[in-house]
């Protein structure tokens, strides 16, 4: 449910950016862009609050968390969290899962390396959240008002995961089609929505100075080659 719903959130941020793109005219019924915005909108809490859903979610999160680092095997969409096993409690090194050697626009078009980092980003999130959950409880505070003060951040557990679980699911679609003109086209959507990510959550990951520039100029690439696909 959380998916469908952070689906239609990005849809309805999307197509609000189209809606502007077109100044005056993206007010008019005729464009079709303005009701598109408005069905989005309404999509966004069709299913319930966003963020209710979205803390429901970090909590199972948190729990598999636990279940890994007390030795038992976390399954599904979830799996990459048995590394979390591995890690000790408050130790965890975001420069040994965020540092990347990208040092060509190529390497920022690698799928794998898109999804790698889409994965340890939510892998790195979800332990320091979890340990400073357990830290706040161990200092006193009960797991309500822990988990409280701890809601903003479990959100981000929460997003981070479900763009991890879109971007593999993309994946996966991409690898099956058979239509090289189709794929073509797929993959550089699939390359712009990971890079744009990355770049507005750049904080999230250990680039080089460098590296950032790159993500911006593989961005600016990727718009040239959709847009000949997008406006005929």
């Amino acid at each position: 449910m959380l998916l469908f719903i952070i689906r239609f959130y990005l849809l309805f941020c999307f197509s609000e950016e189209c809606r502007k793109c077109c100044g005056g005219h993206g007010v008019l019924l005729a464009s079709g862009v303005s009701q598109m915005t408005l069905d989005y909108t309404t999509y966004c809490t069709a299913e319930g609050d966003r963020i209710i859903l979205e803390l429901q979610s970090a909590r199972y999160l948190i729990k598999m968390i636990t279940e890994a680092r007390s030795g038992a095997t976390v399954h599904g969409m979830a799996d990459y969290l048995n590394e979390a096993g591995k890690i000790k409690i408050g130790e965890v090194d975001p420069s040994v899962y965020l540092q990347y050697r990208a040092d060509t626009d190529e390497d920022f078009k690698d799928l794998k390396l898109l999804s790698s980092l889409f994965r340890n980003r939510a892998l790195v999130f979800c332990v320091e959240t979890a340990d400073r959950l357990n830290s706040l409880i161990k200092d006193g505070l009960s797991y309500d008002d822990a988990w409280n003060s701890c809601a903003v951040d479990l959100v981000k557990c929460s997003r981070v995961h479900c763009y991890y679980v879109i971007l593999q699911n993309f994946v996966s679609q991409i690898n099956a089609i058979e239509d090289m003109k189709v794929k073509r086209i797929l993959i550089c959507l699939c390359q712009l929505y990971a890079l744009i990510n990355i770049m507005e959550d750049l904080g999230s990951f250990e680039l080089t100075h460098k590296q950032k520039g790159l993500v911006r100029s593989v961005i600016n690439q990727l718009l040239k080659e959709v847009r000949v696909d997008c406006v005929p």
